[in-house]
Parts: C-alpha cells; sequence; structure tokens
C-alpha cells in the first residue's frame, strides 16, 4: 500500500464501502506501507463512519504494524478498532 498503487486501491476501497453492509480491510499480505497507504485506511474509516457502515482493519502484517507505529497511527488504526 504505496504510492505507487494509492489511487487505484482508493477507487476499489470506496466502492467496496458504498457496496457493502459491513466490510472487513484484511491487510495481512501487505508487504509495504508508506504514508499514502495509511491516508487511505484513514479515509476508508472517514467514509464508512460517513455512510454509517462497520469497518474493520484485520490482519495487520509486520510492515503495517511497524508502519502505523513509525507514523504514530497505532491507536488510531489497531486491529481491534472499529467503526459505526
Amino acid at each position: 500500500m504505496t504510492i505507487y498503487r494509492a489511487a487505484e486501491l482508493k477507487d476499489t476501497v470506496l466502492a467496496a464501502i458504498a457496496d457493502a453492509q459491513a466490510l472487513d480491510i484484511d491487510l495481512r499480505l501487505v508487504e509495504e506501507i508508506d504514508t499514502s497507504g495509511i491516508q487511505l485506511l484513514l479515509l476508508a474509516r472517514r467514509e464508512a463512519a460517513r455512510q454509517e457502515k462497520p469497518l474493520r482493519l484485520i490482519g495487520h502484517s509486520a510492515a503495517v504494524r511497524e508502519g502505523l507505529a513509525m507514523l504514530g497511527f497505532g491507536e488510531q488504526l489497531d486491529p481491534i478498532g472499529a467503526t459505526a
């Protein structure tokens, strides 16, 4: 989840939120994440809350956990947190 795929992933995530009653985003296979990827996760959480739909981030890979901790977002996007 890096800047190189952020635009493509944004469209996919927003469409998934629009189509679902609830959504789990599985981060288990994420090998790399940068600030663009974290911004995408924050956008997903905000959009799901706006639409009053539950969103869970699950299966945080080591890369995701490291990226979140390094940038200070560990608590805001922890694997147990959910919206709505």
